[in-house]
């Protein structure tokens, strides 16, 4: 994904300086950021975290004379190793949660929190899907995101077989479909047609009776 020129900033918050870079394009979304940390100026520490959409952003002191006397804001490197490696580039994370918002908006659906780190229930050859249905199941374990993703033939409610599910955290699943970064903070009970990598219907399906409510999009039929 190409987002264009990228910004640079600096903001004073109490006795800290905070430094945090993302696409020019989300400057505004940074500044607000900025602001929030700003107001918990007197909390801020070393490792200190803020819930952004489905993962943290990171206000660390990072080694080098650069850094002295600053704190920089990093997150999980959503295109990278997202366990394991952190970025001070906020672009993605800024991108996904503003487009994980949107799509709820525009569903007129109460977004439903979801971690980066927790697992999509696939079908398998899930990698090579060009077309899919996504479908979000009510399941309590803390590990799962309730998420499934099936072949687009597949009716809302069929699920993958238990010795057949592959257990796949979300970040990785956003790599390989991009087009399943907006639907993630859809809640429990949404079905999702994604075509030709768009997201094409949107609908609440019953668990019991198999009924759809369409959600998006809003004129169809």
């Amino acid at each position: 994904m190409e987002f264009g020129e990228y910004v640079g900033t600096e903001r004073q918050a109490g006795e800290f300086r905070l430094r945090a870079s993302a696409a020019e394009v989300f400057a505004w979304q940074l500044e607000s950021i900025l602001r929030e940390l700003e107001r918990e100026s007197d909390r801020l520490f070393d490792g200190f975290t803020m819930r952004y959409g489905w993962g943290p952003i990171f206000v660390e002191d990072l080694p080098g004379e650069e850094n002295d006397g600053v704190f920089t804001l990093r997150t999980p490197d959503y295109q990278g190793d997202a366990a394991n490696e952190r970025t001070q580039d906020l672009t993605i994370a800024l991108y996904t949660y503003a487009q994980q918002m949107q799509l709820a908006g525009i569903c007129e659906e109460r977004p439903e929190a979801v971690e980066f780190w927790q697992d999509i229930l696939a079908a398998p050859g899930w990698e090579d899907f060009e077309d899919y249905r996504l479908q979000r199941l009510n399941i309590s374990a803390e590990q799962a995101s309730g998420w499934m993703i099936v072949p687009v033939d597949w009716e809302f409610g069929e699920t993958v077989p238990r010795e057949d599910v592959e257990y796949v955290p979300a970040w990785k699943v956003t790599q390989t479909h991009p087009s399943v970064i907006p639907t993630l903070m859809l809640p429990t009970w949404s079905g999702v047609e994604v075509r030709g990598g768009q997201v094409t219907r949107v609908v609440e399906w019953g668990d019991e009776d198999g009924s759809e409510r369409l959600i998006f999009p809003k004129d169809e039929g």
